[in-house]
């Protein structure tokens, strides 16, 4: 059966700026030949089909000749990728098999079409979808689908899609609050204040997320960050009124995680604390061997790196919280 499902992915701002000899727009569909890829998979087989949608372009192209503006001198924006995925499906195939292989390509493609975009044109705000960890029916709501099987519009999934919607699945033992469970004057107060959470609390945030999406040598190199500035900032704290606080902070910027992870952290830590933390060093310290191979060798994370990635990610959280009791503001400096 041939089956083709009309996609239009949110993908956030991504500029566009027309060549200096164009001074009126002439196309209004986005590139005339798409981006297109073949893929084959277990009873599907078929072509994924990208292009940038810039569908208000008409409009836009009406207010900028009005007022005598030269289009090429203000970017343009675009906020979703159009994606077609045509394909022969085996006599066996489902439509949801259809569909979830659908997801899947829609899922790599576009992904690393917005990588691209991130890394190589330097939209560092452009970031990837999270369209793998969708429901099958909450994707197909937000790409605002269509199902055509032979030529013909198909009936869609049923279900209210609002109500599918789960979040990714856990890949980290710390589970999450629910917001019914957040106190309503803590909330308050962090947004009255102005509050930002703490560098170290973004970065494991950040580590997490990218694991999750599979980049397993970012996630590794803001796990050590994030690990970095934690101590770094525990251990000024518990040696602010003693003598060693000089020397200290002479030599901070030279101090590399490791000799804080098994020096600085065993003399600034309480008993009860490095209790806590002793049995972590270990995973962090495989963090870290494996986040330098990463960022100075070039080297690609084998299968046995992505497990300590992982365990390291979870100890460097725990040693966070454990260092966390400390306090987040350092005393006054006298």
């Amino acid at each position: 059966m041939r089956r083709t499902l009309y996609l239009s992915v949110a993908v956030g701002d991504i500029f566009l700026w027309l060549p200096p000899d164009h001074e009126t727009i002439t196309w209004t569909a986005g590139p005339e030949s798409p981006l297109k890829f073949p893929f084959v998979e277990p009873g599907v087989r078929g072509v994924v089909s990208i292009h940038l949608d810039v569908g208000a372009l008409g409009e836009y192209a009406h207010e900028v000749d009005k007022s005598h503006i030269r289009v090429n001198d203000y970017p343009i924006s675009c906020s979703r990728v159009n994606v077609t995925v045509e394909a022969d499906s085996d006599r066996g195939s489902t439509q949801k098999v259809f569909l979830e292989t659908a997801q899947r390509v829609t899922d790599r493609y576009v992904n690393r079409l917005l990588s691209y975009v991130r890394t190589e044109l330097d939209q560092h705000w452009v970031v990837p979808v999270p369209i793998g960890e969708w429901d099958l029916a909450y994707f197909l709501f937000q790409a605002r689908a269509m199902l055509l099987e032979n030529g013909q519009p198909a009936d869609m999934l049923s279900g209210d899609p609002a109500n599918h919607m789960m979040p990714p699945p856990l890949e980290f033992d710390r589970p999450m609050v629910p917001l019914y469970a957040t106190s309503r004057d803590e909330m308050c107060r962090f947004v009255q204040q102005r509050t930002t959470p703490s560098a170290e609390t973004e970065l494991i945030a950040s580590a997490k997320q990218h694991f999750v999406n599979s980049e397993y040598g970012v996630a590794a190199v803001e796990a050590v960050s994030s690990l970095e500035v934690g101590l770094g900032t525990f251990v000024g704290n518990r040696l602010r009124r003693k003598s060693a606080y000089r020397a200290y902070k002479d030599v901070r910027e030279r101090i590399g995680v490791m000799t804080y992870l098994k020096v600085l952290l065993p003399l600034a830590a309480t008993e009860q604390e490095l209790v806590a933390c002793r049995p972590l060093i270990g995973d962090c310290a495989q963090l870290v061997t494996v986040r330098h191979r990463i960022a100075h060798a070039g080297a690609r994370p084998s299968d046995d790196d992505v497990r300590k990635i992982r365990r390291g990610i979870k100890a460097v959280e725990r040693i966070l919280d454990v260092v966390r009791e400390e306090g987040r503001e350092p005393p006054t400096e006298s």
